[in-house]
């Protein structure tokens, strides 16, 4: 009779209590199993014969897994195995130990396949010990016909080794693209016969051979020339901070190519190709899960050319926002059109039922001079870029001149290629810069180069930089390539200070991708710290936050006191802008932060109520008090800017006609660096007609908002502590603000601040905890001796020096901390006569770089501190000098975060703005075990919390993001949460199961498996809300935040009373990392006022 257990089959060999065998097939047909055991028939296995298990030997119904033998005794010897299991049928077969060899002397066809047949089941094989021996030896049979280990051939195949399990085989492989794949971890080791490399690379690349139960680590393997054989092993899953690097890609979402950002109101949209006329959201620049439709094309002339939906044929959008229209300049085929809206969210339309211009890659830049230029790639003999002026974003004026192109044969870095494209135009220190993309965007050689001018008609080739300044690299051993590089867009960082580059760029796991880089300037030579990816060693953090941000995405209401303090007026909240309705007083409003003597303000304005007699509204450049003060607004009554400087009860205007040009009952961009005493403004990106800038007296004071007898909105506000200075605008350099006076003999001119002959020193800035400071250094006249920065500039017995010794050629980094003398440290650097010094002040640690590249970081914690430049035994020049204080990442006062199970990085939570940011990896929150990151703090008692999550990203479609409320932080722990999933928007018409969904997920006990209930939700943002009445827990969803409807509710009788409530994050693939914002939070506190001390450093005038 068959013996079937099937359900629960086991069979044991050796130590399991099946008889003991030194062969299966012992050479003459006796077989591994007994006539009882025998699955394929009722008669031993002759020698022609395979042994199998399979399926369909059992009657195995359909969706019924099966287990298969446990493998743990020596000397097991059989021809061949091969495991076949029917469609919706699993078999789980076992080796703990012992040895099995698949050998026959004199035989073919001997061979491992897990992955048999035609059928569609899935067969596993555990190994946690023991040795299979795959026909290594036999020399005389040829590769493909005896030695292999093939998983997944014709069905899914899955090996997973673990503890000192080893294959030995004559080669590996492993089928592609259905669910197949070979895992190592702990000591388990593969060994193969020849030279194996490339055939482990493309393995590795698709995630076919991983490592750490698929999740971190990665796959390593070496070549032994000697022997012939290629060994496999796994690395150590240790998780990466995922704080110490950008999270390149910042957006999985494929389809996002051809790209144009805008910021407005301190917020990014993007749209590009392949998006159907979508466009996205994001507040920081690494999350982007926030989709909206915006544009559907509307016109004769164009004819539909993507037959999976008309809109695919909407390439290449370009964005401008000007005096309350936005301007959506897109591709149709090779013709570019012209839409507007009144909203960066749509919808828009088209102007006109033609063309707006030919070809393609369209780009408008601004001026500061109030100019408008088009530019675009237009086809002539190849791809080009060209330029030509605008009367205003509706009307195109003169005539098109070509100016940067390549041809085959054109020695420059592109040859050979015909092929310039994707223009990107910014000014920057009085440059300007033309970013393009080179070669055909299928090639991996595709690249990113820049052209620099002197204005925005006088690009032309004699102005390119010899090299790309974006392409293709690894960004770290054993990951894939970073190519593919194309399509720049550039778009100031929340701080107001940085630069970022954005980019597609391709890796063989990823596919196209949106990515961004940090753009530095070395005085006025354009350079980008990139590409990177999450993977990429070194610090290279993302976007620097400001030390106040406010879009007011919080609930209609008071104005947040942590962040203002208004002395008059009615301030408040509503439609997530900040209001002052009072029309008849004087209303200011500071900052609710530390003054500064250097800084950065910004806000988005608009008046919004009717013209009365006096109508003034804007920005408090400056605010010491009632007689010393400095307002830069506009005058809706006179039509003009105006810049009212009080200075010790002395009043001085300075203003400017605004020409008529200006709608006041739309938003509106002030800009103000105070740069010691001197303010710089711009309006709308642009310098107010005829304004120069304001010198003063003021030091230290906190900027802020006002109206004067007007009604006004204010939205997109960042403050910044810092300075960015160049040419004769270096200013306030001097003594210690500790007592170090200035040394040597400086002065300021074209060129910057030069230090003459000698040996000197000067410092500047407001004490800070954390900041970049980064300046070019030039050698000036003929000695040679060291010049470099003060990175910490304390007072005399606490201070970090980084200076160049032209002598030995060497960043040398020295100095004392409470008195104690550092040990001095030194590498070497190019022999050059000028370099740009850049160094980054942490918490506990100081970074140096030297021309982009990272040289060294030191180990030092010191406080608060100044900056400072240093010349020794020579003349030395600086200029491009940029500081800007830093804020490090901070989760809410009483709350811990924590990475539940195993994950690929590090989680980190970050409350900013009145919202949460939540990053993490982790494999799922389902199962009998999870890995996600996790916000928590304990709760008692019953509960109702609620969040709005704002976004989440297209890690994979099953990434999840909300509340959670679980026993204990134990991977295996009974838990209950109400998640929000992104689906996949390019298959969400197409599988409903892909679609974005919320679910209420639970699991009743201890290593139970977890259950859900889920309901469509469409897009981001969604609210959901979690309620515990008992036993019983209720999720709830609303696409408002008023009115809810329920997802369903759980009875768990095993959460405790006091358990662990939080935020979660879930990349779902634990080689990705993702971000999730949280804001207008209800039902618990969130609040972040401990840690406001983190500001209260500087010149004491702290509100």
């Amino acid at each position: 009779m068959k013996k079937m257990v099937f359900g629960a089959l086991a069979l044991c060999i050796g130590v399991c209590g099946a008889r003991a065998a030194d062969y299966w097939d012992n050479g003459s047909g006796d077989g591994l199993w007994t006539t009882d055991a025998n699955w394929a028939d009722d008669t031993k296995p002759t020698i022609g014969s395979s042994t199998l298990i399979r399926s369909a030997d059992f009657g195995l119904p359909a969706g019924q897994d099966g287990v298969g033998p446990t493998i743990n005794a020596t000397g097991l010897v059989a021809r061949n195995l091969s495991v076949e299991v029917n469609a919706a049928n699993r078999i789980t077969t076992t080796m703990t130990g012992g040895t099995l060899t698949l050998h026959l002397p004199g035989a073919d066809n001997c061979y491992f396949r897990m992955g048999a047949g035609s059928s569609s089941g899935t067969a596993i094989f555990n190994m946690s010990g023991g040795s299979l021996v795959v026909d290594v030896d036999a020399g005389q049979y040829s590769a493909g016909v005896n030695g292999y280990v093939r998983v997944g051939s014709g069905y899914t195949g899955q090996i997973n080794m673990g503890g000192d399990a080893q294959v030995q085989a004559w080669d590996l492989t492993i089928g592609a693209g259905n669910g197949s794949y070979v895992d190592l971890s702990d000591s388990a080791s593969i060994v193969l016969t020849g030279d194996e490399s490339a055939n482990i690379d493309a393995m590795i690349a698709d995630n076919r051979l991983t490592s750490n139960g698929r999740t971190v680590g990665s796959v390593d393997y070496t070549y032994n020339s000697g022997t012939d054989r290629t060994t496999i092993t796994a690395s150590a899953p240790v998780p990466v901070p995922s704080s110490s690097g950008l999270h390149n890609p910042v957006s999985y979402n494929s389809e996002i190519t051809d790209c144009d950002v805008i910021k407005f109101n301190g917020e990014y949209y993007i749209t590009g190709s392949w998006t159907k006329g979508d466009m996205l959201r994001s507040r920081d620049l690494e999350s982007w899960g926030e989709r909206q439709h915006i544009f559907s094309w509307n016109n004769s002339w164009h004819t539909q050319e993507d037959t999976r939906h008309p809109d695919f044929d909407v390439h290449a959008g370009h964005i401008r926002y000007i005096n309350g229209t936005f301007h959506y300049y897109t591709q149709l085929s090779d013709h570019i059109t012209h839409a507007v809206s009144d909203n960066p969210w749509g919808p828009y339309t088209e102007v006109n039922d033609a063309p707006f211009a030919t070809n393609i890659d369209a780009e408008t830049f601004l001026d500061e001079d109030g100019s408008l230029h088009f530019y675009s790639t237009r086809f002539d003999n190849g791809n080009s870029n060209w330029h030509r002026p605008m009367s205003d974003p509706w009307t195109l004026a003169g005539s098109y001149v070509k100016q940067v192109s390549t041809w085959v044969g054109s020695g420059d870095w592109e040859d050979p290629t015909n092929i310039n494209e994707g223009p990107k135009i910014i000014q920057y220190r009085n440059r300007y810069y033309q970013l393009y993309a080179a070669f055909h965007t299928v090639l991996t050689d595709y690249s990113i180069g820049c052209v620099e001018a002197d204005s925005p008609t006088g690009f032309n080739n004699s102005g390119k930089y010899p090299a790309p300044v974006c392409t293709r690299t690894i960004p770290a051993p054993g990951k894939p390539e970073i190519n593919t590089i194309g399509q720049p867009w550039v778009v100031e960082g929340l701080n107001g200070f940085e630069k970022w580059m954005g980019y597609f760029g391709k890796t063989t796991t990823e596919g196209r991708t949106q990515r961004i880089d940090r753009m530095h300037f070395f005085d006025r030579t354009l350079f980008v710290g990139g590409p990177t990816d999450r993977w990429s060693s070194g610090y290279h953090p993302g976007p620097a936050k400001p030390q106040l941000l406010n879009i007011f995405s919080i609930a209609d209401g008071a104005l947040p006191s942590n962040d203002w303090s208004p002395q008059a007026g009615s301030w408040s909240v509503a439609n997530e802008e900040a209001l002052q309705t009072d029309q008849n007083v004087w209303a200011r409003n500071p900052v609710n932060r530390t003054g500064a003597v250097n800084y950065l303000f910004e806000a988005n304005l608009k008046f919004n109520a009717a013209l009365d007699g006096e109508d003034k509204a804007g920005v408090l450049a400056y605010y010491q008090d009632a007689d010393n003060y400095v307002m830069v607004g506009l005058n809706r009554v006179v039509d003009d800017w105006y810049v009212h400087v009080r200075e010790g009860g002395v009043n001085t205007i300075h203003s400017g006609d605004n020409g008529g040009h200006i709608n006041y009952g739309v938003y509106h961009k002030i800009r103000v660096a105070k740069n010691n005493g001197t303010f710089d403004v711009r309006l709308d990106e642009t310098i107010p007609p005829g304004f120069t800038p304001v010198v003063t007296g003021f030091g230290a004071g906190r900027p802020g908002l006002y109206t004067d007898h007007a009604a006004a909105a204010f939205d997109g506000i960042i403050y910044t502590i810092g300075w960015d200075e160049y040419d004769r605008g270096v200013t306030g350099w001097g003594d210690n603000i500790n007592g170090v006076p200035v040394a040597g003999s400086w002065g300021i001119g074209t060129g910057g601040i030069t230090m003459a002959d000698g040996t000197g020193y000067t410092f500047k800035g407001d004490l800070m905890p954390e900041y970049e400071f980064a300046a070019q250094v030039y050698k000036e006249g003929a000695n040679e001796g060291s010049m470099g920065l003060f990175a910490v500039a304390i007072d005399g017995n606490n201070y970090m020096t980084a200076v160049i010794d032209l002598t030995t050629d060497e960043l040398v980094v020295g100095g004392l901390n409470g008195g104690v003398g550092l040990a001095e440290q030194r590498v070497t650097v190019a022999n050059k006569n000028n370099y740009n010094l850049r160094v980054v002040k942490l918490t506990g640690r100081v970074v140096f770089f030297v021309d982009g590249e990272e040289m060294l970081t030191v180990n030092e914690a010191y406080g608060a501190a100044q900056v400072g430049l240093s010349v020794a035994g020579m003349s030395a020049r600086f200029n491009g000098i940029m500081t800007y204080r830093t804020e490090p990442d901070a989760a809410p006062y009483l709350w811990s975060n924590t990475d539940v199970g195993l994950v690929g990085f590090s989680g980190n939570a970050d409350f900013c703005d009145n919202a949460l940011y939540m990053t993490g990896s982790g494999g799922d929150i389902w199962g009998t075990a999870d890995s996600f990151a996790f916000m928590h703090q304990d709760l008692a008692g019953e509960w109702e919390i609620s969040t709005r999550i704002v976004n989440l990203d297209e890690s994979d479609y099953w990434a999840k993001s909300g509340l959670i409320f679980r026993d204990s932080l134990a991977a295996n722990s009974p838990m209950v949460a109400v998640v929000a999933t992104p689906g996949d928007a390019g298959d969400i018409y197409a599988d409903p199961d892909r679609a974005p969904k919320v679910h209420l997920i639970w699991r009743d006990t201890a290593d139970g498996g977890a259950q859900a209930v889920d309901v469509l939700h469409m897009t981001f943002p969604v609210w959901v809300k979690l309620k515990r009445a008992g036993s019983v827990y209720t999720g709830y969803y609303s696409t408002d935040g008023q009115s809810w409807a329920e997802i369903g509710n759980r009875t768990i009788a095993a959460l405790p009373a006091t358990g662990k409530i939080g935020f979660g994050v879930c990349s779902h693939n634990n080689q990705r990392i993702v971000t999730s914002v949280f804001d207008t939070i209800e039902g618990i506190d969130l609040r972040h006022l401990p840690t406001y001390s983190r500001w209260a450093v500087g010149h004491g005038l702290a509100g």
